[in-house]
Parts: C-alpha cells; sequence; structure tokens
C-alpha cells in the first residue's frame, strides 16, 4: 500500500493511467500483430484470444509460459482466453521482454505466420515516437512558460 501511495504522489494519478494506456496499446498492437485477438480494454492487462490454429492450446501454452518464469494465466470462464498483465511493468524494456517472450511461445507451439523482429522493432518505434512526442511537448511547454513570464514582466511594467 504505501509503495503504491508513493508512487501515485511521485507520479500522478492522470500521468500513471496515460502511462498504462499507452504501454497497453502497445502490447496489444503486438499480439495483434502475432495474429491474435486482443477482447479487453483493460490498462493494466491484455485478455486475447490465439490464432485460430492455436485454439484450444491456451491452457497448454499459458502452463509453458508459467514453467518458464512468464507469469501469464488463463481466464477462469470457457472459452478460456489467455490474460497477459502489466502491472507495474510500464518501461521499454517490459514490454519489450513480454512480446518477446510471448512471441517465442507461441512459435514453440507452432505458430509461425508472423515476424517477431518486425514485431520488435514496431514496439520500439512506437516508444520512440513517445519520446519525441514528449521532447516536443517539453520544449512547447518552456515557450509557453517563457511567453507567460515575458508577459507577467511586461503587464508589472519591468523593463527587459
Amino acid at each position: 500500500f504505501h509503495e503504491a501511495l508513493r508512487i501515485i504522489l511521485e507520479h500522478g494519478r492522470a500521468k500513471k493511467a496515460v502511462d498504462y494506456a499507452f504501454h497497453e496499446s502497445v502490447l496489444a498492437e503486438a499480439v495483434t500483430a502475432m495474429g491474435c485477438d486482443v477482447t479487453s480494454n483493460m490498462t493494466s492487462l491484455v485478455v486475447l484470444n490465439l490464432p485460430k490454429a492455436l485454439t484450444g492450446r491456451e491452457k497448454e501454452l499459458v502452463q509453458d509460459c508459467r514453467a518458464a518464469g512468464f507469469g501469464i494465466w488463463p481466464t477462469l470462464s470457457e472459452p478460456v482466453q489467455i490474460r497477459i498483465g502489466i502491472l507495474n511493468q510500464l518501461s521499454e524494456a517490459a514490454i519489450i521482454d513480454i512480446v518477446g517472450r510471448f512471441a517465442d511461445a507461441m512459435v514453440q507451439k507452432g505458430a509461425n505466420d508472423f515476424d517477431k523482429k518486425a514485431i520488435l522493432s514496431q514496439v520500439k518505434l512506437r516508444f520512440a515516437d513517445a519520446e519525441e512526442a514528449k521532447g516536443r511537448e517539453s520544449v512547447a511547454g518552456n515557450v509557453l512558460m517563457e511567453g507567460i513570464r515575458s508577459d507577467s514582466i511586461h503587464l508589472m511594467g519591468i523593463k527587459r
């Protein structure tokens, strides 16, 4: 509880929500590129159906992943779906690891109709684009603050 409170106070609830939505969207895009059908819209959890060729093997895939230390799990209801959580996994490295391990697990089960390297490249591109956008926002924010400061100085009659 204290750790969660510390994170919220440091980071801010709105910013954390935006971060989760972004990371979930990157993961959802990646598993969709692997042929999966994403059925959830929860920002800390992706729920999906495997591609048709692997339908019915969800529990087997989950068991193999868990045995390898990759913590995904099946839904409890039928038809079984796969759940991939990203709680406290909000980094590029964590999402790349999740995507890579899930791709490897699918290939081990016989999925071979996607390009893991291209998918991982797209994940990296999404993060690079997000960083670039943050940089533009930061520059815009600095320009705005400089304008506000100049206007304030002008209104107060202070000469530069």
